[in-house]
């Protein structure tokens, strides 16, 4: 019997003589593509406005060609360099011929930026190299040392041998605060460049409080919202949405004035005898007031969720 009603279906046809399933797929399928195109809009905006600029830096964690893009006689040697035995002659007449011709393209600039994350202070000794490289003659060793002493020090072509790698992973080390070497292997850095991964750490402790303050002073202004009655609730919505409608500029520089220590919650406290006028509490540029404006500044994005 089902078998004979799929007959049927297949059997019936439209007025123009089109079958009737062949027909809906198609009126099925171009309802399907005007709704791909009134999100097409939107897909482009996500792409381009989120999507491709995240690819971008992601990539730019891990790959960075500007040292191999100029220094095209220096980076093929440095490849088979080890990293431990003394440069070569060689090696230094590379450097100066890059040099020059970094100095005549005028993108002495760009190789020096990339060379000074490496190591601190390059920035300087390329720029001021590449201005006397047209000068220099054999032994290059000889003449570059003459020019910059750090020219004569191993661990400025250890950092260019790591430099000299497109595809690196310098950069993602030195967010967790290790640096990469030249023979490939993973050392933390000094106890005075040791921030990212306290900062990492802070921020979390950070969030995490103010995720807590939020849900405590949220939820029960939520749960209001949710229960009483339409009218009380409307007026309850409209004093949580009033912040969005004051700069975020505003009601930083407000909480700045009121956290000060001459400034009004010190003032008050002070007052009604809870505190000394020298014992003012320090509320703000510290942890204390950005965990106070930051949970008012993000308590309706808290509570409109659990509403």
């Amino acid at each position: 019997m089902l078998a004979s009603q799929n007959n049927t279906n297949q059997k019936m046809l439209t007025t123009d003589g089109i079958p009737l399933k062949k027909k809906l797929s198609k009126a099925l399928f171009r309802s399907r593509l005007r709704a791909f195109g009134l999100v097409t809009p939107l897909l482009l905006l996500i792409s381009i406005g989120f999507v491709f600029p995240i690819i971008v830096f992601l990539t730019r964690g891990v790959y960075n060609d500007t040292f191999e893009k100029y220094m095209v006689n220096l980076t093929p040697i440095l490849a088979e360099w080890d990293g431990k035995s003394e440069p070569t002659e060689e090696m230094y007449e590379a450097l100066v011929l890059d040099l020059v011709w970094l100095k005549k393209t005028k993108n002495i600039g760009k190789v020096a930026s990339r060379m000074n994350r490496e190591m601190s202070g390059s920035r300087s000794l390329f720029t001021s190299s590449a201005r006397k490289a047209k000068k220099l003659e054999a032994p290059f060793k000889e003449s570059l040392i003459g020019v910059k002493k750090k020219w004569g020090n191993l661990e400025t072509w250890r950092a260019m041998k790591v430099t000299s790698h497109s595809l690196t992973p310098v950069f993602l080390a030195s967010a967790l605060d290790m640096k990469y070497t030249a023979d490939g292997s993973f050392i933390q850095k000094s106890e005075d460049r040791r921030i990212h991964v306290k900062l990492f750490i802070r921020t979390l402790e950070i969030s995490l409080v103010v995720v807590i303050a939020g849900l405590i002073l949220g939820y029960p202004v939520a749960f209001l919202l949710a229960n009483l009655p339409i009218r009380i609730s409307n007026l309850l919505l409209i004093l949580v949405l009033l912040p969005f409608w004051t700069s975020l500029l505003v009601r930083t520089t407000a909480w700045i004035v009121m956290l000060q220590q001459q400034g009004v919650i010190n003032g008050v406290l002070v007052w009604i005898g809870l505190l000394s006028d020298d014992g003012r509490l320090p509320m703000v540029y510290n942890e204390t007031g950005t965990l106070i404006a930051m949970t008012q500044i993000l308590l309706p994005f808290m509570i409109l969720p659990l509403y």
